[in-house]
């Protein structure tokens, strides 16, 4: 195997890149797995929440619908992770509460980027406070 087959690339950024964005742009997650319930809210499956540092962006991006790109650009808030950090995989209708001001945020899309990091979309939950 070279350098740049897939299991010694996701290796080498994880050593070399992965570091370096959390601790610089990254910020504090905690995540409940939960049950998706069609047309209804989500409900914590009973296991304990998962605590992951990532990083917050509310820029403009391509939404998804179906598992694949829209075309449509969304400014719903996404949430990148390093796949080193999850300890589970991360599923439609889990649960993340950004502790930075305690809001509760559901995931609505799971997309890995190929190689390092897991982008999430998510909506938030409950009544806006503004």
């Amino acid at each position: 195997m070279g350098l740049f087959d897939p299991p010694n690339f996701r290796q080498l950024m994880n050593m070399v890149v992965e570091p370096g964005h959390n601790e610089h742009f990254g910020e504090t997650f905690e995540i409940q797995r939960c049950v998706f319930r069609p047309n209804r809210q989500s409900q914590p499956d009973g296991s304990p929440p998962i605590v992951a540092n990532g990083i917050w962006d509310e820029e403009p991006h391509l939404s998804m619908v179906g598992g694949e790109e829209s075309g449509v650009m969304s400014t719903d808030p996404q949430v990148s992770f390093a796949h080193r950090d999850l300890p589970v995989p991360l599923n439609r209708g889990d649960q993340i509460r950004r502790m930075s001001d305690d809001v509760l945020y559901e995931i609505t899309a799971v997309k890995p980027d190929g190689m390092s990091r897991i982008f999430v979309d998510v909506v938030r939950l409950g009544l806006n406070d503004q």
